[in-house]
């Protein structure tokens, strides 16, 4: 190739160098234009609640179809998206705007780093954002796991997931859909150029339908044995020392709670398992934004949540109602606890408490209970 036209493909379209230089495994992806083999699901369903705070007013009241697209010899990244001939694949990504940070440079710099692995078949459902972050994985992923492993031609293909995902993905196939087989592949070191790719889409906008997620929860549960009765204790979500959102104050937050009966954990050192364990004997949860709070899917009906929050974070542009939808679509009370103050308006730093305040919330919860 002529050096002048290298550096303007360089300059113009970074997509394209990436493509040229993927070498002779890219050649001749296809896209299958065929019709979807889904849909999946025989009708839409409601949401089960009520958005909120959603900027998006179009959002669908009703979830639409999961389908299952086919494609020929996708290029298949870790991080959750394929390329084909066409250039970056956008099948794995969630929002649109996100493609920005998925250019061809970033194409390119994965492919130079990592050999191409061939193999005849797989299934892609996790995103750039599900494949490292619990909320996503447990609202976004699981939900269409549960929906593909009732398929009859499931057993047949294998679920591609890398050895760098979090422990929870695997416990949590694991302990809804036992009989699904998993592929894994290092992420860092190999692309996966997939014969058969099947891609399980994500029609909702927001979280799955309660009647979806009641499914996938049940289907956990069908999995996992039971040894104890519930103690239905109170359960609040630590976060440790010196990471985002940690109190300054615990101990004055642990004297003003003194009289009610509350269990403090770090979900981080328990098991998937573990985690489902501890929240279905729970009366309710308690804990700052964060993925420690989707925990609450597996509270019984009935119970209560508390979400200890910033006022910044439900104004515009941050709008962050996802652990209040996610309550509602559960059929759980929920409170939004909103006395806790940081230096700047930003969730990365620790945070200060105030106790009473917290604790004059938790009790009328628990009165009501």
């Amino acid at each position: 190739m002529h050096p002048r036209l290298f550096f303007w493909m360089l300059i113009l379209k970074p997509k394209w160098l990436a493509w040229w230089l993927a070498g002779k495994e890219s050649e001749g992806l296809t896209y299958d234009n065929s019709p979807p083999e889904g849909p999946i699901l025989a009708e839409a369903e409601t949401l089960g609640y009520k958005p909120f705070g959603i900027s998006d007013k179009n959002l669908p009241s009703k979830t639409r179809n999961v389908q299952a697209h086919k494609y020929h010899a996708a290029l298949v990244f870790s991080e959750g998206f394929w390329i084909s001939r066409k250039g970056l694949g956008r099948i794995g990504l969630k929002h649109p705007s996100e493609t920005k940070t998925l250019n061809g440079f970033y194409v390119l710099e994965a492919r130079l780093k990592r050999k191409v692995r061939r193999i005849h078949s797989g299934v892609l459902l996790y995103n750039r954002w599900s494949r490292n972050n619990y909320y996503h994985w447990m609202t976004e992923t699981l939900p269409r796991i549960r929906v593909w492993s009732v398929r009859p031609e499931a057993a047949n293909y294998p679920l591609l997931i890398p050895s760098s995902f979090p422990d929870f993905c695997l416990e949590s196939i694991k302990a809804m859909a036992p009989h699904l087989p998993v592929f894994t592949f290092s992420g860092e070191l190999e692309l996966l150029l997939v014969q058969r790719l099947f891609f399980i889409s994500e029609p909702w906008a927001d979280i799955p339908s309660k009647n979806l997620l009641r499914k996938t929860i049940a289907g956990l549960y069908s999995n996992v044995e039971f040894n104890s009765k519930p103690d239905f204790k109170l359960v609040f979500a630590l976060r440790k020392v010196g990471l985002s959102r940690s109190i300054l104050n615990i101990s004055e937050v642990r004297d003003a709670l003194s009289a009610i009966p509350v269990y403090y954990v770090d979900f981080d050192s328990l098991s998937f398992r573990e985690q489902l364990l501890l929240i279905r004997g729970a009366r309710g949860l308690v804990g700052f934004h964060g993925a420690n709070l989707t925990n609450l899917m597996f509270l019984p009906e009935g119970g209560h949540v508390v979400e200890i929050s910033f006022p910044f974070l439900q104004a515009s542009p941050w709008n962050r109602f996802c652990y209040q939808h996610l309550a509602q679509a559960c059929g759980l009370d929920y409170t939004l606890f909103l006395n806790a103050n940081t230096t700047e308006e930003s969730m990365d730093g620790p945070v200060w408490l105030d106790g009473p305040k917290l604790a004059s919330v938790l009790a009328s919860r628990l009165q009501n209970a």
